[in-house]
């Protein structure tokens, strides 16, 4: 793309305006465009614009309307009254191609950028928050952890596997780090194989409540992990973790939760999802408690989503 150079005040609005309105602009309007004169440069129907066509509106109403006329010239097309039409050449669609590209790297590059300094800003405010809020990290044996997960499991599902409000806020400040929690989880042994093929993966902080009632007493500053994992026997497991605050170290599991699509022509469920287990390991991969059940369920009790739509 060394060939392409954008004028000072194109940059200007690519570097400023919101990245994904251009990209959507680019993609949906002038990739398409492009995509149609090379295929069929022939056809008339693609060789003119109309400037109220409905979606270049909708979707070029926020850009400078002279933004909008440097990508169609960069294609070939010139401005006549109230209409683009084409004047140009298969090479003018080449460069065409070539400065839509440069476009989109310099948009891919911003929001890299973006994400960068927010992690970075993430990471910053972890590390005051544990520096003046220290958490003795707890050495309670073997026996008494198992005893105190056995007690919390007795305590009812509806007391500690609820959503809390604010989790949109946590889930929006924690997506900065979601690649650092991915990495984390793939390189943990006793995680990776459940984790390998995760669907519907989220991340966020625990500010504003967590989704499961935590008996390792985690600092709120830490973040909560939560996939699925579903195999080819109708079977779909929903899992938790909670990590430290950068998401670099995994502090431990939430219970496991098992459910299967009842197939089975006669019997009590036949038709339904059902809760078929609930187990927790320790950090060891030992089996704390384990619980089977067949209640039919109809959302994971972890995240509330319907299994009509994890099932997709």
């Amino acid at each position: 793309m060394s060939d392409v150079n954008l004028p000072v005040e194109w940059e200007t609005v690519c570097n400023t305006a919101d990245t994904e309105i251009i990209r959507e602009c680019i993609d949906s309007v002038f990739r398409r465009l492009l995509a149609n004169m090379l295929l069929e440069f022939e056809n008339p129907k693609f060789r003119q614009v109309k400037k109220d066509n409905k979606v270049l509106n909708r979707l070029t109403q926020s850009l400078p309307s002279g933004f909008i006329e440097f990508l169609f010239s960069s294609i070939g097309f010139v401005k006549h009254d109230d209409v683009f039409i084409f004047e140009g050449s298969l090479e003018t669609l080449k460069h065409g191609d070539a400065v839509l590209t440069y476009i989109e790297d310099s948009l891919g590059r911003k929001k890299l950028h973006a994400v960068e300094s927010q992690l970075h800003c993430l990471r910053k405010l972890a590390a005051t928050k544990a520096k003046n809020n220290p958490t003795p990290t707890e050495t309670a044996p073997v026996t008494s952890r198992l005893q105190r997960a056995q007690n919390t499991f007795q305590e009812g599902d509806a007391k500690h596997h609820t959503q809390p409000k604010g989790t949109e806020m946590d889930l929006t400040e924690e997506q900065a780090i979601k690649e650092v929690v991915r990495n984390t989880l793939l390189k943990t042994g006793r995680v990776r194989n459940s984790f390998f093929e995760a669907r519907d993966f989220t991340v966020r902080t625990m500010n504003n409540g967590r989704v499961y009632a935590c008996t390792e007493k985690c600092p709120v500053d830490c973040v909560e992990a939560h996939w699925h994992f579903l195999t080819g026997r109708n079977i779909l497991y929903a899992h938790l973790a909670h990590l430290s605050a950068d998401g670099a170290r995994l502090l431990h599991l939430g219970p496991e939760h098992g459910y299967q699509y009842n197939s089975l022509p006669g019997s009590t469920n036949f038709g339904k999802m059902t809760h078929c287990n609930e187990k927790l390991m320790d950090e060891n991969g030992r089996l704390l408690y384990i619980k089977h059940d067949d209640t039919p369920v109809k959302v994971c009790i972890y995240c509330g989503r319907p299994f009509a739509e994890l099932l997709l």
